[in-house]
């Protein structure tokens, strides 16, 4: 057998032995699954991931030594984290871990790879790029692999099942084996990819990712131009723009990292290009200021939790990006080289992140359990806002201690309502089980805050006491968030208009009008209980594309409405009307 047909089958099986460990994950890790097994398959699907991505057939024993050096801390300090939990299916259910561990195990390949170099110089730019690029897109392109090997083998089976013929079928059916069959494909397609391509990176790949540089370029420059003009308040007054402002700085990071490349030589040539790559990276820094900014207002206002823990870590890595991108080409001269220079430290500081997320200095149930217990100690949000479900259940030990931290502020004005929801969730199968009584009273908090902030038209109208929580129910999720969120004018993207639409109900109705997004205005109608309720749902932008959804908003303040007859006849067959709706 030859080299080249010998390193394919090491390869092959070395994927195999991963999906096997991944396999067995899948089998061990029930309600049942006892830390020594969580120990083994975390090691496992570490360990032959990594001697996967570093083996070669001149130094498989120095890939497996490298590979044990990532495994073995990362699957003790794993198992040690999952010691947060009573049971380690808890920590793995909240899904976190799993992926932090993924990276945690991929981060330092790179680094590995560059270690064998003659001069063992790990830092070696030129080497990390090229690795990290070129291991990523062989990975993706493996996977694909697995895709096409499945579909063929599934037409495979059904071919065979025509004559009766069951074995593939049965096979294929098995997890373990479908486990197994995909590490294999995933283990042969690196290894024929990396006959082609070795370390070096797909060029042509990264060529077309430069193309968007003008692009991201363009439209940052657009979106910060037009910022003075809608202003900071509307940008953060709805829903939380963090994700998209994370993702966009994310997106022009990668571009930059590939416009400066691993040398000079491989940068970006023209002049032009290299404006563009160095204005992207000025302008960095405000966008990921920005998105701090996004993930700070929704913790001062709602706490931490596991979730925002992690966006605050991750808004943290991307604004250390950004910052040392910004001053890299505020400073001139050799840019570029000071941004790859950067590229290694953050790098690095990810890796000790990851890792620092496995222990108690960055737990985030603890962190998050901490948060939401101040909230209610001091009387800051009230308990039908706080995650008492989740911190009984899924921020592990430190959740149920927070709770009984907070159930001894016995002179607390909800304690009651604190003890019905944590007997409530107790028994919860999951957060929105049975929650009668948690949701009446997130209803009534939100509908107050509704009516807190909403108008009511015409001026010197009042809401009529029929109208209330209950007749609202759900739809004032809706109206908050449109509440909360300022037109530019300052005023609330929501308001009420009592007005008498319906001559046969002896009073009048309540319109409540709110902006779902710039180009669509939504209504809910109602009328007293003692007639029947009637909800319309109206799109009045659909035929008025050229207006603002706000200059409906700006009518209701000048007091410029009314109401007006429909301009629709109903046709009548028999005793019935039937009402057209057009598409």
């Amino acid at each position: 057998m030859s080299d080249e047909l010998m390193e394919r089958a090491w390869l092959t099986l070395l994927g195999a032995l991963g999906g096997l460990g991944a396999g067995l994950a899948g089998i061990w890790w029930t309600d049942g699954l006892a830390r020594p097994e969580l120990l083994a398959t975390v090691f496992a699907m570490a360990f032959f991931f990594v001697f996967l991505m570093l083996a070669r057939r001149d130094g498989y024993a120095r890939a497996a030594l490298s590979a044990a050096v990532v495994a073995v801390p990362l699957s003790l300090l794993f198992l040690w984290a999952s010691l947060r939990y009573e049971a380690p299916i808890d920590y793995i259910e909240t899904v976190h871990p799993v992926m932090i561990a993924m990276a945690l195990a991929a981060l330092p390949v790179p680094f590995l790879l560059a270690a064998r170099r003659e001069d063992g110089n790990w830092r070696h730019y030129p080497t990390l790029f090229a690795a990290s690029w070129a291991l990523a897109l062989r990975s993706l392109a493996a996977l694909l692999f697995v895709g096409i090997v499945w579909a063929v083998l599934l037409i495979c089976n059904e071919l065979l099942q025509l004559v009766g013929v069951q074995f593939l079928g049965t096979m294929l059916g098995r997890p373990v084996f479908g486990w197994f069959l995909s590490g294999a494909a995933f283990g042969l397609g690196h290894s024929v990819l990396g006959e082609v391509a070795m370390f070096g990176v797909p060029k042509l790949v990264l060529r077309l990712l430069r193309l968007f540089v003008p692009l991201a370029l363009g439209i940052g420059l657009i979106f910060l131009l037009a910022l003075p003009f809608r202003g900071l308040s509307e940008l953060f007054g709805g829903r939380s723009p963090a994700a998209t402002l994370m993702s966009i700085a994310l997106g022009a990071i990668a571009l930059v990292s590939v416009a400066v490349g691993e040398d000079d030589g491989d940068a970006v040539a023209g002049r032009n290009m290299r404006l563009m790559t160095r204005g992207l990276a000025l302008i960095l820094p405000v966008i990921a200021a920005l998105a701090a900014w996004a993930v700070w207002l929704r913790v001062r206002e709602y706490g931490w939790t596991p979730g925002r823990v992690l966006a605050g870590i991750g808004t943290g890595i991307v604004v250390a990006y950004a910052a040392s991108y910004g001053l890299s080409a505020v400073r001139g001269g050799d840019w570029m080289g000071r941004i790859r220079r950067a590229n290694v430290w953050v790098a690095l500081c990810l890796i000790g992140l990851g890792a620092l997320l496995f222990t108690p200095l960055l737990d985030t149930g603890a962190i998050s359990a901490r948060s939401q217990a101040a909230r209610y100690l001091e009387r800051t949000a009230p308990v039908a806002d706080l995650p008492i479900w989740e911190m009984e259940h899924e921020w592990g030990r430190a959740g149920p201690a927070a709770l009984q931290r907070m159930l001894a502020a016995e002179d607390h004005p909800e304690i009651a309502a604190l003890r019905a929801d944590i007997e409530w969730a107790k028994t919860a199968e999951d957060r929105w089980a049975g929650r009668i009584e948690p949701d009446r009273r997130k209803q009534n908090a939100n509908f107050s805050a509704v009516v807190a902030l909403a108008p009511v038209y015409p001026d010197g109208a009042t809401l009529p006491g029929w109208f209330d929580s209950e007749m609202a129910g759900y739809r004032s999720i809706a109206w908050l968030a449109a509440c909360e969120e300022l037109l530019p004018r300052g005023r609330p993207g929501c308001a009420f208009i009592v007005v008498d639409l319906a001559t046969e109900t002896p009073e009048p109705e309540v319109m409540m009008i709110f902006a779902n997004s710039p180009n669509l205005v939504i209504t809910d109608t109602f009328v007293s209980p003692a007639t029947q309720e009637i909800s319309v749902q109206a799109f009045p932008l659909t035929q008025n594309f050229g207006v603002s959804s706000y200059a409906i908003f700006n009518s209701l303040a000048d007091g410029d409405f009314g109401d007006e007859p429909l301009r629709l006849r109903s046709l009548r067959v028999g005793s019935d009307l039937l009402e057209p709706k057009f598409h």
